[in-house]
């Protein structure tokens, strides 16, 4: 499949090249996706079945993928094939840092791993 210079621009904000180890291979974490991440789970999640998701985590963070059943619209068989494509922790996560004084601003953009032994920076950059 070819994707046209546009469709990666619309892309490149939801795509990373750290994954989730490889017990998470091939998932999405439904804590933190956004609602485009999530309805590029399956062709049947609309938007409004996206916010939904989003609506709940707000209010209760998934504890188990399993948990996906208690959404609205995700009782019965769309619930049941994400079971495999989704997950719930991440040990990736991407932090934005900026600080400002007398009109100088440095941005610290880094990706970290955690893990059992501690944090392992996978990616920094300062502009």
């Amino acid at each position: 499949m070819i994707i046209d210079p546009e469709s990666c621009k619309k892309l490149l904000p939801l795509v990373t090249v750290y994954g989730m180890g490889q017990v998470y291979a091939g998932t999405i974490n439904i804590n933190s996706a956004s609602t485009a991440v999530l309805m590029a789970l399956d062709d049947d999640l609309t938007q409004e079945l996206a916010e939904r998701i989003e609506s709940f985590r707000s209010l209760e963070p998934f504890k188990k993928t399993s948990d996906i059943v208690k959404v609205a619209g995700f009782e019965g068989a769309l619930g049941q094939s994400l079971m495999g494509r989704i997950a719930v922790k991440a040990s990736n996560f991407r932090i934005i840092s900026t600080a400002s004084e007398n009109r100088v601003q440095r941005i610290i953009d880094c990706v970290v791993e955690a893990s059992g032994s501690g944090i392992a920076i996978r990616h920094w950059q300062e502009t």
